[in-house]
């Protein structure tokens, strides 16, 4: 590393800082919050790995079925939302929506890998 590389860094930071505390908070922009309500946030942590698995199942990049903002959207019932139409709504789109109705669950299969299946509505018992 070239000597004065970090300390550059900073002083552009610290002026970035500065910068930005001169706006005040009416000057100040922030991009808008793209989330789901508190009780879908645990439906996005398993939508996410299940795309995963299915994206492996596929041999396809998890990133072109959805990303984690087309899993947002999605939930949050967003009509533009890529899993909305076409062949996203029939592989992720369509399950997804059974998963959040209590249709469908995930499931952990021997070897590692996860499945979406019809949900049985039967509890797990500890006995």
């Amino acid at each position: 590393m070239r000597a004065g590389t970090v300390s550059d860094r900073r002083a552009r930071a610290r002026a970035a800082v500065w910068r930005g505390v001169a706006l005040g908070a009416d000057g100040v922009r922030t991009p808008p919050v793209q989330d789901v309500s508190k009780e879908l946030r645990p439906a996005v942590a398993l939508a996410a790995a299940w795309v995963s698995q299915l994206a492996q199942d596929e041999h396809i990049d998890a990133a072109l079925l959805a990303t984690r903002s087309d899993l947002v959207a999605f939930l949050r019932g967003e009509p533009r939302s890529r899993l909305a139409r076409g062949w996203r709504l029939d592989m992720v789109g369509r399950p997804l929506r059974r998963l959040v109705n209590g249709e469908a669950a995930l499931a952990y299969l021997p070897g590692g890998r996860l499945a979406l299946e019809e949900r049985s509505g039967r509890p797990v018992t500890t006995a």
